[in-house]
C-alpha cells in the first residue's frame, strides 16, 4: 500500500502534477511519518514551489532517519545552494564526504562553490581530489587549471589547459586561457599565436585584441601593437579597457589623442563601482594628475587581487638582527637599480642585515655583479611563481620587505597579500599608493606627499629628510656652470619616457622653439615610432627638422652623464615628472622647468628643486612654462647666473649623498620594526 502510493506520487511528480504528487506523499507520511523517501520527495516539491522552511525541515527529517543516505543530503545541499546559503551548502557537502569521501558529485560541487566565491585554494583542493579519481572530466580539469591560474601558478595551469585542449579540440575558452597563460609567462610570441587562433573563430574578441596589442608592445613591435588596440577601440568604442590602452599607446608612440577620449574614459570609470574599474594604476598616474583618482585606481586593482588570495599566517621567527630585504626586477642598468646602488653599497648598521631579492634574471649585468661583491646577500628568484616566491621569501626569515617595483611591470602585490614578511614597504619604484591594506608603509618626503595628501594613501607615510629619492653619483665627473658663450645655439632637452609626454607639452615645446629661433631640441632615446611621430608633430608646428636632434645612445653611464651636459635646459613633463632622469640632469648642473602638480608623481620635481633652493623654476601653467622657456632660452646673463646658482647649490646639498640616504633609511627601518614589536 505505502510503496504503491509512493510510486503513484513519483509518477505524478515526474509528469509535473505537483499538487497530486504532494497529496500522495503526505498520504504516505500519514501512514509512515518516518518514510524518508516520501520526506525527501515532498521536500523537493516544497523547494520547487518556494517553501524554503518546509523543504529544509523535510530534508533534515529524512537525513535524521537515514544519516548515511547521500541523496537526501544532496537534496538539502541543492536547497541551500539555490537560495545562496553557501555556508550551509558547504557544511552539507562536507558531512556527505565524511560518509563517502570519494563522492564525485560532492567534490565537484564543492570545487564549484569555492571557485565562484573566489576561494581558489579551497576550490583547487576539491577539484584535485576529483581529478585524481576521474581525470577524464574536461570541465573539472579546466576549472582546476583556472584555480592554478588565479593563484599565479602558471606552469601548472598551462599543463592542464593543454590537456583539456587535447581532449576537447577547438575549445575556444581553453585556447583563450592558454594564450593568457603564455602572456603572463612573458612568452609573447606563443601568446600571440593562440590569441590569433581565437580571432580566426571570433574576429571581434575584444580581450584577444587587447592582449595581442599588449604582447606586441612588450616585444617592441609598435605598428602591430597600435593596430591591435586601434581595432579593439573601433569594435568597442565605449569599452574602458580599449580607451585607456589606446590613450597609453597614443602617448607611448606619440600619436596624440583627443582630450575628449580621456574625458570619456573618466565618465565610464566613475559610472561603476571599484570592482568594475578597469584602468591599471600605472596608466592612471600617467594620464591624470589626481591623487583621488589614483587612489581609486589602486584600490580597485588591489581589491581584485585581495578577493582571490587569502592572507597566510606568519612564519616569522625573531632573530638577532632586523633582516631587511629589497625586492626588485631592476638590479641591473635600469634607473631604479642605478639610483639605489649607492645606498645599497653603503648600508652598515649593527642592528640590521640586508638582502637583495631579484625576480628577473639580471645576474650578468655589471651592476648586478657589483652588488654581488658587497656584503649583501643576493638571491635570484626569477624562475619562481609568485606563490613560490612567497615561500622562498619566508624561508629567508625577512623582517622588513622593501618593494622597489610597485605597480610597474612584474608587480608583486600578491606577495604582500600573502604576508611574506611581518612589515611590508613600498619605496622608489612607483610614486603612488598601493591601495592595499597589506602594504604597511610608503617612503616619501614632505614635498612629494604633504600632510594634507596623506588621505590619498592606504599606507602610513614615512618621511625622509631632504628628498626621498636615492642617487648614485660618479664622483670625479665635472659638475659646474657652463661658461657663457653667446654665439652657440641654445639646447633644450626632452629626455623623458614618451608615455609621460602630454599633448599640451608637445604644443608647448613647439611654441618655445618658435619663439627661440636660435635653438635646437635634443631628444633622448625613445621607441622608433614615437621618435618619428614627435618629429612630425613638431614639424607640423613649424619647427624645421634640422633643429630636432636625436641624442646618440650611450651604454656607459659616465658617457651618458657627460653627453647630457650639452643640454642647456631640461624640459620636464607634467602629470608624471621625470624622476631619476631629472636627477641626472640636475647632478650635471643642468636646470629645468617644471609645472607644479598635485599627486606624488607630479611633485617630484618640486621636491628636487625645493631642496636645491630653485623653486623659481616651478610654474603653475603651460603659459608660464612657455614664458620661462623663452626667457631662459635667450641664453642671457640671467640664464648663466641660474647655472651658477645651481652649481653653488650642488656644492652644498646632501641630496645626492648615498651614505646619508642609507643612514636615513636604516633609522626608518628600525622605527618601523619598533612599532611592529609594540603592536
Amino acid at each position: 500500500m505505502i510503496q504503491e502510493t509512493l510510486e503513484k506520487g513519483l509518477f505524478a511528480h515526474q509528469q509535473g502534477d505537483l499538487k497530486k504528487a504532494e497529496t500522495l506523499y503526505r498520504k504516505v507520511l500519514k501512514i509512515d511519518p518516518k518514510n524518508a523517501d516520501a520526506l525527501n520527495l515532498n521536500g523537493i516539491i516544497y523547494a520547487s514551489t518556494g517553501r524554503f522552511k518546509k523543504a529544509e525541515k523535510s530534508f533534515k527529517k529524512a537525513i535524521s532517519f537515514f544519516p548515511k543516505n547521500v541523496d537526501y543530503r544532496y537534496s538539502l545541499f541543492n536547497l541551500y545552494k539555490d537560495h545562496s546559503h553557501f555556508d550551509s551548502a558547504i557544511h552539507v557537502l562536507l558531512e556527505l564526504l565524511k560518509i563517502e569521501p570519494s563522492n564525485l558529485v560532492a567534490l565537484k560541487s564543492l570545487g564549484g562553490i569555492y571557485f565562484n566565491s573566489k576561494k581558489y585554494g579551497l576550490s583547487r583542493e576539491y577539484y584535485e581530489k576529483y581529478y585524481f579519481l576521474n581525470s577524464g572530466d574536461t570541465e573539472v580539469t579546466f576549472y582546476l587549471a583556472r584555480c592554478n591560474f588565479e593563484e599565479y601558478d602558471f606552469r601548472a595551469s598551462l599543463k592542464l589547459f593543454q590537456e583539456v585542449l587535447r581532449l576537447s579540440q577547438g575549445n575556444l575558452d581553453c585556447i583563450f586561457m592558454i594564450a593568457l597563460v603564455h602572456y603572463h609567462l612573458l612568452e609573447y610570441p606563443e601568446a600571440v599565436k593562440y590569441f590569433e587562433l581565437l580571432l580566426d573563430h571570433q574576429p571581434k574578441h575584444i580581450e584577444a585584441l587587447y592582449y595581442i596589442g599588449s604582447a606586441h608592445y612588450e616585444m617592441g613591435e609598435s605598428d602591430a601593437a597600435y593596430a591591435a588596440i586601434s581595432k579593439m577601440y573601433q569594435i568597442a568604442p565605449n569599452n574602458s579597457s580599449a580607451i585607456y590602452k589606446l590613450i597609453y599607446f597614443s602617448r607611448y608612440y606619440m600619436n596624440g589623442y583627443s582630450d575628449d577620449l580621456s574625458e570619456q574614459l573618466d565618465r565610464l570609470l566613475h559610472q561603476g563601482s571599484l570592482e568594475q574599474w578597469t584602468e591599471e594604476p600605472s596608466y592612471t598616474i600617467r594620464r591624470l594628475d589626481s591623487p583621488l583618482v589614483s587612489l581609486n585606481s589602486a584600490k580597485a586593482y588591489a581589491l581584485k587581487l585581495e578577493s582571490k588570495i587569502e592572507a597566510e599566517p606568519s612564519t616569522y621567527v625573531h632573530g638577532d638582527k632586523i633582516h631587511v630585504a629589497y625586492l626588485s626586477c631592476d638590479f641591473n642598468d635600469h634607473p631604479v637599480g642605478v639610483c639605489i646602488e649607492g645606498l645599497l653599497q653603503n648600508h652598515s648598521d649593527d642592528e640590521l642585515c640586508f638582502s637583495l631579492i631579484s625576480i628577473s634574471p639580471c645576474t650578468e649585468s655589471p651592476l648586478s655583479k657589483r652588488l654581488r661583491d658587497t656584503n649583501l646577500n643576493f638571491y635570484d628568484f626569477s624562475e619562481l611563481s609568485q606563490k613560490e616566491l612567497v615561500n622562498a621569501i619566508r624561508s629567508l626569515n625577512i623582517s622588513i620587505l622593501v618593494d622597489l617595483i610597485g605597480y610597474t611591470k612584474n608587480s608583486c602585490l600578491e606577495v604582500h597579500i600573502r604576508k611574506a614578511a611581518p612589515v611590508q614597504v613600498w619605496y622608489l619604484g612607483y610614486p603612488s599608493t598601493s591601495g592595499s591594506r597589506f602594504v604597511d608603509y610608503l617612503i616619501s618626503d614632505r614635498v612629494c606627499v604633504p600632510e594634507e595628501s596623506k588621505k590619498y594613501f592606504t599606507e602610513e607615510i614615512v618621511y625622509l629628510d631632504d628628498i626621498y629619492h636615492s642617487y648614485t653619483p660618479i664622483e670625479d665627473l665635472f659638475i659646474g656652470p657652463t661658461k657663457p658663450n653667446y654665439s652657440y645655439k641654445f639646447t633644450f632637452g626632452l629626455f623623458s619616457n614618451p608615455s609621460k609626454i602630454s599633448n599640451n607639452l608637445v604644443s608647448t615645446i613647439g611654441k618655445i622653439l618658435n619663439q627661440v629661433p636660435n635653438s635646437i631640441l635634443l631628444i633622448g632615446q625613445m621607441n622608433e615610432l614615437a621618435l618619428k611621430n614627435i618629429k612630425q608633430r613638431l614639424l607640423n608646428l613649424g619647427i624645421s627638422e634640422s633643429r630636432l636632434v636625436v641624442s646618440s645612445y650611450a651604454i656607459d653611464r659616465r658617457d651618458y652623464l657627460s653627453k647630457i651636459r650639452s643640454v642647456d635646459l631640461f624640459l620636464d613633463t607634467d602629470v608624471y615628472n621625470a624622476h631619476s632622469t631629472l636627477l641626472d640632469f640636475l647632478y650635471m648642473g643642468v636646470p629645468t622647468i617644471s609645472i607644479k602638480g598635485q599627486q606624488f608623481a607630479a611633485r617630484v620635481s618640486e621636491s628636487f628643486l625645493t631642496e636645491l633652493g630653485l623653486q623659481n623654476l616651478l610654474v603653475d601653467s603651460f603659459e608660464e612654462y612657455i614664458n620661462m622657456g623663452v626667457q631662459l632660452g635667450q641664453g642671457t646673463k640671467e640664464y648663466f647666473a641660474l647655472r651658477q646658482q645651481l652649481a653653488d647649490s650642488l656644492s652644498r646639498t646632501k641630496m645626492f649623498d648615498p651614505v646619508i640616504k642609507a643612514r636615513q633609511l636604516e633609522s626608518s627601518y628600525k622605527l618601523m620594526w619598533k612599532k611592529y614589536l609594540e603592536n
